[in-house]
């Protein structure tokens, strides 16, 4: 693929904001994504369903509302593709932050197959507090 059709691969993914029928499309079955330790849930996920249902799935539920932003997307030509951006959460406890991120993609075959992620997973971790009085 060249790199402008993987940077469309991976706009999509941010698209889709969690549309399961665009990611099937988009994702290996053995897709691996890589999550910084310490951000919610963070390790190694190996396979598409794994990814969506240990690691997605219940990092959304732990936030009122979870949305990845990239504000800049630079791709190689060798099917990589670097997002930057930052994370919008709103926790349950009302307050909203915005964490930053950097999403390493590798794309092969017209399909991503593996995600690292390195993130500021402090200012998250403040989402998930309890209110204070």
């Amino acid at each position: 693929m060249a790199a402008s059709e993987d940077l469309v691969l991976v706009e999509r993914f941010y698209q889709a904001r969690g549309d399961r029928y665009v990611i099937d499309q988009m994702m290996s079955q053995d897709v691996v994504w890589d999550i910084t330790p310490g951000f919610p849930l963070g390790g190694v996920y190996r396979g598409l369903e794994t990814v969506l249902g240990n690691f997605l799935a219940p990092v959304g539920a732990q936030f009122s509302s979870l949305d990845a932003r990239p504000e800049q997307l630079f791709a190689d030509g060798d099917g990589h593709v670097v997002a930057v951006g930052y994370y919008a959460v709103t926790g349950h406890n009302g307050q909203a932050v915005e964490g930053r991120f950097v999403h390493v993609w590798t794309v092969a075959n017209g399909q991503v197959n593996h995600l690292h992620q390195t993130a500021d997973s402090r200012v998250l971790e403040d989402a998930m507090q309890e209110p204070r009085p």
